[in-house]
């Protein structure tokens, strides 16, 4: 049996959306933060002669009114817009910007310092240096004193008598092993350990975690009230020591995109574009274009200016709409920023994207990794799209009922009031939130409950 494969031509139509190289470059300029941007347009103006980097100048320190507000003048123009604004001013409104971008002290070095005047010979530095180094952030010796031992050809004895001296500096636990030991220690540089104290901590860590008094004072044949003493003490106890410390890696700083400052009479939004250099076309080039014959070279330069005139376009298309979208966003949010302690309300990306007639992956890509301070501290311009509370809404349609931040707030007010004796479980705050009106489920309360920090009923109870 044979067959045949028969060979053809036909025409088919198809349409297709294909992005130009430029409109792909503008997307990612769109959706870049200050710091990414300050980075990628040094990284342009190695590649293209053309581009001039024109620095800012720095703002000037200080934080009194007069300076702020030179520096609120000093912003450009397309950087800059004002809101009519008759609510009444308040104090925290005003407060000044502290953009704290010190390195601080590290863990190490503190410690290096402490271990200056002590008498040691070289050998014991080195031995003490290697382990000062392998102390976590959280300041706890994470290495073994076995392996420390036959690395300096020394007794493991010695390893742990150098351990020792690390356990007597400051703060009180470093180079602990455990939580165990690192409890005990600082119990013990306090004057506070106790018989009582130290068996709870060597056997009862997770009863206080879990707020389990009553089985502590069965197990260790004490008081109720001698057991509270003993917890309270242990709660005053730094579980991390070495947290209060910078990280050996330099630590990132949060620097807002955008600022909303409130006066008496009005509010301004700012677009904190000091953060990344403007950008020029350089004039010997530009004069070189105009007055060469040579056409390789005319052609070359006409590419390279086109380029840099396409991010300079692609700069301003971005702030420009950075700043209508947090306009929007205060307009939206005007409470939240107006009225202290006001929760947020529901607002979704095509909300803005509606009123603003713009693509709702425009403002998805405008907000991402962006940051906005206010007088209420600075906050991931995502943080404005809550959605509702309210257990599932069709889609395309606005969320029901409060935002999420609204009902936080609901929940942090009841438990806040409630008898510590006799705390509410999810579910009796659930059934108090619905006589409010609020309808969530018990387990958005527990999820809630947990990304506030606040523990279950159990936890809470004081007995």
């Amino acid at each position: 049996m044979s067959s045949e494969t028969s060979l053809g031509m036909s025409m088919e139509m198809v349409q297709k959306q294909v992005l130009s190289p430029q409109l792909i470059q503008s997307a990612r300029i769109l959706q870049m933060n200050a710091q990414e941007l300050s980075d990628y347009l040094k990284e342009q103006a190695l590649e293209n002669p053309v581009i001039d980097i024109q620095e800012n100048p720095a703002a000037k320190d200080g934080d009194d009114r007069i300076q702020k507000y030179e520096w609120l003048n000093s912003f450009r123009d397309r950087g800059y817009v004002s809101l009519a604004d008759k609510d009444p001013d308040d104090e925290d409104s005003r407060d000044a910007f502290n953009f704290d971008v010190s390195r601080g002290e590290s863990l190490e070095e503190y410690l290096h310092a402490q271990l200056i005047t002590g008498d040691f010979t070289d050998r014991e530095q080195e031995i003490l240096r290697f382990m000062i180094g392998s102390l976590n952030s959280a300041g706890y010796f994470v290495e073994n004193t076995d392996f420390i031992a036959k690395r300096f050809g020394v007794p493991e004895t010695e390893i742990l008598t150098m351990l020792k001296v690390i356990q007597g500096l400051d703060p009180a636990g470093v180079g602990a092993r455990s939580l165990k030991e690192c409890l005990t220690i600082q119990a013990e540089r306090n004057g506070l350990l106790t018989d009582e104290i130290r068996r709870v901590i060597e056997n009862h860590l997770e009863d206080i975690a879990g707020n389990r008094l009553p089985a502590i004072g069965k197990s260790l044949g004490i008081s109720l009230e001698e057991v509270k003493k003993a917890c309270s003490v242990i709660r005053r106890l730094n579980p991390k020591p070495g947290n209060s410390f910078s990280d050996r890696q330099q630590l990132r700083y949060i620097t807002p995109d955008v600022l909303i400052v409130r006066f008496p009479d009005h509010t301004d939004i700012l677009l904190n574009d000091s953060l990344y250099p403007g950008v020029g076309i350089n004039s010997y080039y530009s004069s070189l274009f105009r007055e060469s014959d040579d056409p390789e070279v005319r052609g070359y330069l006409e590419n390279k200016i086109r380029q840099a005139e396409w991010i300079k376009n692609s700069i301003a298309r971005r702030d420009e709409t950075l700043l209508r979208i947090a306009r929007q966003i205060y307009l939206e949010q005007k409470k939240f920023f107006t009225v202290p302690g006001a929760p947020l309300v529901p607002l979704r990306l095509s909300d803005v994207a509606e009123a603003l007639d713009i693509h709702e992956s425009t403002v998805s890509r405008a907000v991402r990794g962006k940051y906005l301070q206010c007088s209420r501290g600075v906050y991931p311009l995502h943080y404005f799209f809550p959605s509702g509370a309210a257990s599932g809404h069709a889609p395309g349609t606005a969320p029901e009922g409060p935002s999420s931040d609204a009902v936080k707030q609901k929940i942090r007010a009841i438990i806040g009031g409630e008898d510590r004796k006799k705390p509410l479980s999810d579910q009796k705050i659930c059934d108090r939130l619905a006589a409010g009106g609020i309808c969530v489920s018990r387990r958005v309360i527990a999820k809630y409950r947990e990304e506030m920090g606040i523990p279950a009923a159990s936890r809470r109870k004081e007995y």
